[in-house]
């Protein structure tokens, strides 16, 4: 309609803008947040474990702590409900992990907002970890200074994080 009404130059400077915002659309509705329960058995507890400590594993990842898996890439169209779904986490969570491994891809609006969550959780005394970190968002990060201020508190894994935060090596000394 476009290039019939006017020309093509137009026509495709609107195809453009159109085809960009009907992305940005799309990206942001695959962009998804969601709290794990990680104290279901969906991650195998040592063999020799006792009793004593297969319940406090339980109770560790029930009271006072929340996964949250985030799933699709972190764009500046979906960095606000990240951060204000992660920021809606009970009072009594101490630790926090995000789980990341099916984040493909981050912005640097997208970074800038897990940098703030990073600030905003840690000033009301939350530890917060990252796990399952794909190469484009580690590199990111590391960049913009985000991996260097979580230090030994990113892992390769959910249950290498789990089992850290189990064994007290996660919770940054004071």
């Amino acid at each position: 309609v476009v290039t019939v009404l006017f020309d093509l130059i137009l026509a495709i400077e609107v195809g453009l803008v159109a085809a960009g915002i009907l992305f940005i659309i799309k990206v942001s509705g695959s962009f998804s947040v969601s709290a794990d329960e990680l104290g279901d058995g969906s991650f195998p507890q040592p063999r020799h474990a006792t009793e004593t400590e297969l319940e406090t594993s339980q109770r560790l990842l029930r009271d006072d702590f929340v996964a949250y898996r985030i799933e699709g890439p972190i764009f500046f169209g979906a960095a606000n409900r990240f951060f204000e779904r992660v920021l809606q986490t009970d009072p009594a969570i101490r630790t926090v992990l995000l789980r990341l491994g099916r984040v493909p891809v981050i912005d640097a609006t997208g970074a800038s907002a897990l940098s703030e969550l990073l600030d905003h959780l840690e000033r009301r005394g939350v530890t917060v970890l990252i796990a399952d970190l794909q190469s484009q968002p580690a590199r990111l990060l590391g960049r913009m200074g985000v991996l260097d201020r979580l230090g030994q508190r990113v892992f390769a894994s959910t249950e290498a994080a789990v089992q850290a935060l189990e064994a007290g090596n996660a919770i940054p000394s004071s």
